[in-house]
This record gives structure tokens, sequence and C-alpha cells, in this order.
């Protein structure tokens, strides 16, 4: 039982500490959502930014380029230029004064273009190299002045002797020009679209570190790095300066501008790219995505450490609340039984409460519900019992009316019996348009009746056309009671005649101080009712005592035999005594019944007592020796009176015997649940309830005979022996006080102690104390 307890208090601390914990994550989740938010911010900023300035880049670039074209474009015009194209011998005669005058037409840009570090016009056929203010011999230029590393002669030649018709970017590369070295991109095109044309060309050399300077701008890009690629592929120039690792943009397929998220080089990267739409160049530039999220990854990790000490602390302190406040759960756990906790416990403890509360509220209403679709069922049947004598004792008669809310408390009790007029016997039950004339007409007398009543009543419809009125006085006064019936016959019967032309007819009896006399008042005002119809008396008034019936016929009626047989088999002499002595005044005084109707009457009587005896299987041969004294009555010298003495007699006998059986029976149960209780008094659940459904007995009759054979109620029966227990318990053995409350049968140690205090005054701790010393 420790462990269990100890278990369910671990499964309170849990949920406790579960919704604590849920508690402390909402911050936890917020924080998450806003660094989450913040990460793409920040990745929007970076890739819009980053975007700016590929664009910024790429207008200065194609600016430049546009530039480069128009220089292009203005030596072309020049008509010495032009000219210069039909030297082939370029230092023979009057040629060497057209070179130097083609020569000086070249305007040295490279002072106004920052970018140009050198130009020239290059004449394949005449094979010199023409720049401002300078003319050279291509072969010994390349030579001896100027070089591409690693890049020979040849290769350099049949590059520069190409086809350039609308102009070409050779890739970034190392040139040595008068023994410095340079980082150089090569812008070479035709000087113009004809054939001859297309043999002079301009070679524009253009300052590489220019064009990286626009890369170096961006966030983290000392991590990083950015590169400029031309429309096939081919990458012009890049920062830092390190063309070959570059080779990677084909797989970026890049048609348009964006950004991509990918691992590159086992390391995640951003890509943001930039493609201009003149001239299919693609601007890039790629970022470590832990260098440009530096910022946000360190408050990442300060929050995270935050919350980290935050969540330590907090479930700490969460135990301790949790520790604190399950005590109140466990204590409201202790009104529940054990059993249903041990099966039915879910995770959530205000869950399991919750729908504990629910399933009372829900069984209470199933219950009124039912209750109040069977109140009318049980009316009836309490009623029809009462009309029928069916009740053996007045205690079953007050319980059965108690359980439908009739109270029958007072000092005497009367009947009235009501009758409307003029529907006749036997209303024809099929007649819709009758039925329903009754039924309105029954509910407006019930509504009179209710209103002129002088004392508590109550009213039951007995049949369609008959109301039955139980009167509960407060003085046995017949004479008063006498009086206030016919005051409140009289205004009844007045009111319902003038409002609604309905004629009833009342039927009453004296009162009497037994609610068990009911039956027989009922049934004397039921037979004056049918007699006065038979005999057509017209009073709307009838007391019994002052109606004088004539008849024939002997009186048993079957409602008093029933009677009789019911209260036999109970035992209760003092009724069947009442009942054999009316019998005897109505059929033997009253009536002058012939010898033939007297043997009649005692053959049914005598019937009656044998079918009791066969019922309770109890022989008695002085029972079947009446039967010939009844059959030889003409022959010997014996009156119907003794013989009906002798029935009484033996009547009366077999209500002792039954008595003495009950007795015996009554000792062997009690016998039986005094040893049933002291076995299993350990047990928590142990109920009037179950021990009712062990011994196949109604809970109300085992309430009853406990307060009779034990003189006391069960839970006050259960509670002495428990705490007999206890008292042992506590005087002999070193158990714990929680111990003992489960042992003896407690649902917690405080029901203990406070039982234990409620019955001795002291606690079980101040008991143990006293009874040690």
């Amino acid at each position: 039982m420790k462990f269990f307890n100890d278990n369910l208090r671990i499964r309170v601390i849990i949920n406790f500490m579960i919704r604590y914990v849920m508690i402390l994550l909402i911050p936890f989740i917020l924080f998450s959502m806003i660094y989450i938010n913040s990460v793409k911010i920040i990745e929007n900023d970076i890739i819009s930014s980053n975007i700016n300035m590929l664009e910024k880049t790429r207008e200065i670039l194609e600016d430049r380029i546009s530039e480069l074209d128009s220089i292009a474009e203005q030596v072309s015009w020049n008509t010495k230029i032009i000219r210069y194209m039909n030297v082939n011998q370029p230092f023979e005669g009057a040629n060497t004064y057209r070179t130097l005058e083609t020569c000086s037409e070249l305007y040295n840009y490279s002072l106004t273009h920052n970018l140009i570090y050198d130009y020239y016009v290059i004449y394949l056929n005449s094979g010199i190299l023409m720049g401002p203010n300078k003319v050279y011999r291509i072969a010994p230029f390349y030579k001896n002045f100027f070089s591409y590393k690693g890049v020979d002669y040849d290769t350099w030649y049949k590059e520069i002797s190409s086809s350039y018709n609308r102009g070409t970017f050779i890739p970034e590369r190392q040139a040595y020009f008068k023994d410095k070295r340079h980082n150089l991109i090569t812008y070479i095109r035709d000087l113009s679209g004809t054939s001859r044309g297309r043999s002079c060309k301009i070679m524009f050399l253009l300052k590489a570190d220019e064009i990286r300077k626009l890369l170096e701008g961006f966030d983290s890009i000392d991590c990083g790095w950015a590169y400029i690629a031309d429309e096939t592929g081919q990458v012009l120039s890049s920062y830092p300066l390190n063309l070959e690792r570059f080779s990677h943009n084909q797989e970026l397929d890049i048609e348009e501008n964006g950004y991509r998220i990918q691992d590159y080089e086992n390391q995640k990267t951003i890509f943001t790219y930039v493609v201009s739409s003149n001239t299919g160049w693609r601007y890039v530039v790629a970022q470590p995505y832990e260098n440009v999220m530096q910022k946000v990854l360190s408050i990442k990790y300060i929050g995270y450490s935050v919350f980290a000490l935050a969540l330590i602390i907090g479930m700490l302190l969460a135990y301790i609340w949790s520790n604190k406040y399950s005590h109140s759960i466990i204590k409201t756990f202790d009104l529940f039984p054990q059993n249903k906790i041990r099966y039915e416990l879910k995770k959530d403890p205000y869950e399991f409460i919750q729908n504990s509360i629910y399933e009372v509220i829900e069984d209470y209403e199933l219950l009124r519900d039912t209750v109040d679709q069977q109140i009318t069922f049980l009316r009836n049947s309490f009623f029809q019992q009462l009309i029928n004598g069916d009740f053996s004792n007045e205690s079953n008669l007050k319980v059965a009316a108690g359980n439908i809310g009739i109270e029958l408390d007072g000092a005497a009790y009367g009947a009235c019996l009501v009758q409307l007029l003029g529907y006749g016997h036997g209303t024809d039950s099929t007649d819709k348009e009758i039925l329903k004339e009754l039924n309105i007409r029954r509910m407006q007398v019930r509504e009179t009746l209710l209103k002129y009543r002088f004392t508590k009543g109550y009213i039951h419809e007995i049949s369609r056309e008959h109301l039955l009125v139980i009167f509960v006085m407060d003085d046995a006064d017949f004479n008063l009671y006498r009086r206030e019936a016919d005051k409140y016959t009289k205004s009844v019967r007045n009111e319902v005649k003038s409002l609604y032309s309905i004629e009833v007819r009342f039927a009453l009896d004296q009162i009497y101080n037994s609610a068990m006399d009911l039956t027989n008042s009922i049934q004397k005002e039921l037979h004056i009712l049918n007699q006065a119809q038979i005999s057509e008396i017209n009073s709307p008034y009838l007391w019994c005592h002052e109606i004088i019936v004539q008849e024939t016929g002997f009186y048993y009626p079957r409602d008093v035999e029933n009677r009789l047989i019911n209260f036999t088999k109970d035992g209760n002499y003092e009724r069947v005594s009442e009942i054999l002595k009316q019998l005897e005044i109505n059929n033997l005084i009253r009536r002058k019944l012939s010898p033939n109707m007297l043997r009649m009457f005692i053959y049914q009587l005598y019937g009656t007592l044998i079918r009791i005896s066969q019922d309770l299987s109890i022989d008695n041969e002085e029972f079947y020796k009446l039967s010939d004294t009844i059959h030889t009555r003409g022959d010997i010298n014996i009156s119907y009176e003794e013989i009906f003495d002798h029935i009484n007699g033996y009547f009366i006998c077999l209500c002792e015997m039954v008595n003495e059986r009950k007795q015996n029976q009554n000792i062997k149960l009690m016998l039986e649940i005094e040893e049933y209780l002291k076995s299993n008094f350990e047990d928590r659940n142990l109920s009037l309830g179950m021990l009712a459904e062990k011994f196949n007995y109604s809970p109300a009759y085992l309430s009853l005979f406990f307060k009779e054979q034990f003189g006391s109620n069960f839970s006050t029966y259960l509670e002495e022996i428990r705490m007999a227990e206890a008292m042992r318990l506590l005087r002999e053995c070193h158990r714990s006080i929680e111990k003992i409350a489960y042992e003896v049968g407690y649902n917690s140690p405080n029901s203990f102690s406070r039982a234990f205090k409620r019955k001795f005054g002291i606690t079980p701790g101040q008991y143990r104390q006293l009874n040690r010393v």
C-alpha cells in the first residue's frame, strides 16, 4: 500500500512538474521563433545588400566597357588610323613619316580612364603594334617589352590575330611590362567589320586590381570570395585572386538574379548572384553562413545559455512547488475508491478528478432522470399496494411512502374517494373523445381538490373516474375531521360544478391512528360507492358508518384475503387478529348468513390457511384434521363460531412459527455478517452495498436489519470493529500510524485520525503514548 501511495505521489508530482516545465518552455519557444525570424531577416538583408552591391558593380563595369567601346569607335573613325591599314612596309620611305603621324593620332586615355593601363592598335598586315606616342614591331614587343606569364609568343599571336568583331575579354592574367608585373584583363576587338578591318585590332590592357576593388565591399568577404564571369562561365576576375577555384559556378546553374544556400567544400555557404541582361555576365559573391550570421549566433548562444540556466533553476523550483502542492491532490484522491484510482488514473491528475466529478454529476443526473421517469410508476405501485393491503407492517408502508415523497407522519389518517359522475362504469376505452374529455375533467377536479385541502394531503388517480385523497391529520379528533371534511367536500363540489359543470360524489370513512388501516378504509369506501351506484343513492356525500347496505353474501373480498396472507407470512399476528375480527363481525354478527353461505365462508377461510401453510412449507396435522371437522359439522354438535375460533387460533399459530423461523434465520444471518466483517474489515471498499451483494439482500433491508439486530447502523458497527483492532495494534506493535490506518481499512491516515479522535477524544498518537506509559 505504501508503494502504491508513493507511486501515486510521484505521478502527481511529475504531472505538476510537466505544467511548470511547459511554462518554462514558453519563453524558449518565443526566443526560438524570434531567433528564426531574425535569421531570416538578416539573411534577407544580407542577400538584398549583396544584390544591390552586385548590381552597382555591374552598372559601373558596364559603363566602363561602354566607354571602352566608345574609345574604340573614336579610334575607328580616325581616317589616318584606318588608312594606315594599307601600309605593308611601315619603315620604308615616306611610310616612316606616316607611321609617326598615325601614332600621334592616338590619345593617351590612361590619363583620364582609371581602368585603362594602356591600349594599342595592332596592324597585323604591317606587323606593328602602335600605342600613344609609341610604335613596336609585334614580335620584339612581346618578347622584350610585354608578355603574359605562362603564355608563349605563338599562343599570344594566335590569340590577337583571331576575329573579334564584337570584342572579347580575356581573363585576368599576370603580365610583365618593362620588367614590372601587373594583373591585367585584356579587351580586344576588331577595329572595323570589313575583311581588312579584321586585320586591324584595338587591344585594351585593363587594370584587374581596379575591377577587384569593386568586389571588396561585401560583408565577411575576407572569409569568402567574389568573382565576375562572362556569358560562357569563364571567370574574368575574382576576389581574392584565385581564379582556379571558381570553376564551380557552372554547378550553380545561374540564370537570373537570386541567392542560394548550400554546402561548398564542407561549409554552409550563401551564394548571391546577379546576371547582366546586356552582356550575360555573372556577378557572384559567396560568404560562409556562420560568418554572416556571427551576430545572430552570438545572440543564440547567449540566449540558450541563459535559458539552460533558467531551466535548471526552474526545474528545481518546479520540484519544490510540485511536492508542496501535491499534498492537496493526494488528499483529494483519498476521497475516491482506491481500486478506481489504481486502475483508472490518467496521466493528468486534474483530468482524473474532473472526469470523476463529471461521472458523479452524470450519474446523479441519470439517476434523477430515471427517478423522474419512474415516479409515476412508483406512485401507482405504492397506492395499488396500499389499496390491496400488500404492506406487511406500518414501517414498510412509511418507508415506501417516503421513497416517493409522501410523508405519513401524522397523528391520524383518513381517506376520501371522489367519483366523477356521468360516465358510468366501464367507460369505452376506444372512444378517444370521451377519454380526452374525462382526462381534462379529472385534472380539473384534481386541481380543485388541491386548492381547498385543509391539511396535508396526497391525491392519486386510481381509475379514470375515481380519485383518492389521503389526509394526514395532526389531531386524532374525529369530530374536527368531520367538520373540516364536510366543508372541504362542499367547497370542491360547488366549484367544479359551477366552473366546469362536473358532478362528483364523495365517500368518506372515519379516521385511524395507523396508516395501515387506510387499506380497510379505502375498501369500504369503494364498496359504498359501488353499492350507491347499484342502489341509486343520490347523495353526493357518503359516510361509511351512515350507510346501511343490505347484503346476502358473505364478506371475504380478495383484497382482504391478500392482506391476511401477507400479514400471516410476515408473522404480524396483531394485524392477522384484526382482519379475522373484522371477518367475524361482518359474517357471524352483522350479516345473517344461511348455513350453506357460512359453510362456503369457512371453506374459503380454511383454504387460505392451507395455502399459506403450503407456501411456508409448514406441515401441521392439526390443520388437516380441521377439514374433517368442517365436513362432519352436520353430524356433530359443533358450531361455525367454534370452527372459526379454531381457524383463528391456527392463523396465530402460523404467525408464531413464522416469527420463530425468522428469529432463527436472523440469528444465523447476524452471526454470518459478524464473522464476515471481522474477517474483511481491512478492505477499504467495504460498504453496505457490498455486504448486501454478498448476502443477496437489498441495502435498505440490510440497513434495517442492522438497526434491529445489532442496535446500530452498519457504519457505526464497522467502525467499532476497526477501532478495536486499531487500539490493539497501537498498544502491541511499533508500526506507524499511517500503516495502521491502512491495515484497519481507512483510506488515509487523516480520516483514521479524525474518526479516532471523534470516538475517543484523543489522537492515535496520544493513545499510544498513554498506553505505553
